[in-house]
């Protein structure tokens, strides 16, 4: 009962009815992003930074999780599934990463993806003088930073297809194919 729970914080009138927070860590998804960039600059915190409306957490995921939206293969799904703002990427869990068709893996490529994914942590620590909205400037993009993309993507699209992909056509093509296994639609 909603007047049940509103009088039970009647005591604590500072604080939030509802507190969403994760046990350990989360990931930090913008809501709105530059169509001009890469890659959405996806960011990772631990419990104690309070989120506004401005970003989406995944909270306590497994740890490759980083990696998978960090990669080039989530961003073609995004930059043709999402809504827009503007003309700005404007991400929704519900849209882009609820429908984005992921493998099974094994641990073994779980791990792979969360390894090389810590290239682009250690990357964005070797500029501390830039947020991220500087870092993932495509523009101005740090040349370590793009390589430890790289190396994700790499790992990841070879999860997807041991021979990797030429281009975001040959990804999307693949993604779609999944997709359509994934919701049982035509050719389930």
């Amino acid at each position: 009962n909603g007047g049940m729970n509103a009088r039970s914080c009647m005591d604590r009138p500072h604080q939030f009815r509802w507190t969403n927070r994760p046990n350990k860590y989360q990931l930090i998804v913008p809501r709105v992003s530059s169509e001009r960039r890469h890659y959405i600059p996806v960011g990772l915190s631990d419990r104690e930074i309070i989120l506004t409306n401005q970003v989406q957490a995944v909270y306590d995921p497994e740890p490759h999780m980083f990696g998978i939206l960090n990669s080039k293969i989530h961003m073609s799904w995004v930059r043709l599934i999402t809504g827009r703002m503007r003309t700005d990427f404007r991400y929704t869990a519900g849209l882009c990463w609820n429908s984005f068709p992921f493998p099974d893996i094994s641990s073994k490529e779980k791990e792979a993806i969360f390894q090389s994914s810590i290239s682009i942590i250690q990357a964005r620590e070797n500029h501390p003088e830039r947020n991220l909205a500087a870092l993932y400037d495509p523009d101005k993009m740090p040349e370590d930073l793009l390589a430890a993309h790289t190396e994700l993507d790499q790992v990841v699209d070879n999860i997807y297809r041991i021979s990797g992909f030429h281009d975001d056509d040959e990804r999307l093509e693949l993604l779609f194919d999944l997709y359509a296994k994934m919701t049982g639609g035509e050719n389930a």
